[in-house]
């Protein structure tokens, strides 16, 4: 008796997993199917530093200035 609700609850989650693994293999593949940046402009340069001098060109962050996007 309790095998007869065992299986098919068994066989319902396996199902269930596999469809779902496979759904998200599928529209992983389609809404991105390249991981790379397709040319220099979609590409940014994200810093996060505490210098008080600028050592690279930059100047440091100014007061309540999180996040600065250079292109």
């Amino acid at each position: 008796m309790l095998l007869k609700k065992i299986l098919p609850c068994a066989l319902l989650f396996l199902t269930l997993v596999l469809g779902g693994g496979l759904l998200d293999q599928y529209i992983a593949s389609r809404h991105f199917p390249d991981s790379s940046p397709n040319s220099p402009e979609d590409s940014y340069i994200l810093r996060a530093y505490f210098a008080e001098h600028e050592s690279d060109g930059f100047p440091p962050y100014q007061p309540r200035e999180y996040v600065r996007i250079i292109r």
